[in-house]
């Protein structure tokens, strides 16, 4: 278990390093614009892996009509695509921090719409995280230049418009 814990934290921080240097890195004098560009590879790459698993280990026949998975695949290819634009304007930890903070709206949302009972646990844990969300992107060591940081401006702006709508 540990050692598949281990392997994964290691993967997703690799990821999100690489991700990140090569959205903010120049090259030359230019900079990474094509960020439609790494979601294309990063999907032809995870369906040669895919093709090259299935082959190798037999999978029952699906049932499912093939477009009832467009849905979810749009939404991913999207999120993809939008966390590279957003590498342009915030930091890999600054935006996955404020990924995280999507807890507090769904426990909301859920009580409200859905009329569900959460644990005070759970309203605490969102609370925290959504305090920290706040405080991160300001305190955020200045050093991979100002462009960079310019987005947690708005970060804020939309912060204290949430918090003063709930």
């Amino acid at each position: 278990f540990f050692f598949v814990l281990f392997g994964l934290q290691c993967s997703y921080l690799m990821w999100g390093y690489l991700q990140e240097k090569i959205m903010t890195s120049t090259y030359g004098d230019l900079k990474f614009q094509d960020s439609q560009f790494l979601v294309f590879m990063n999907r032809i790459l995870a369906l040669a892996m895919v093709y090259g698993y299935i082959t190798v280990v037999k999978q029952p026949t699906h049932k499912t009509p093939l477009y009832k998975y467009s849905f979810s695949s749009f939404s991913n290819i999207m999120s993809s695509w939008c966390q590279y634009e957003a590498l342009k304007y915030v930091s890999f930890p600054t935006q996955v921090i404020c990924k995280a903070s999507k807890t507090l709206a769904v426990i909301l949302m859920g009580k409200i719409v859905s009329r569900k009972k959460f644990p005070a646990y759970e309203y605490l844990c969102a609370a925290l995280i959504f305090i920290g969300v706040s405080v991160f992107p300001p305190v955020e060591p200045p050093g991979n230049g100002e462009e960079l940081h310019k987005g947690n401006h708005f970060i804020w702006f939309t912060y204290f418009n949430w918090l003063h709508c709930v």
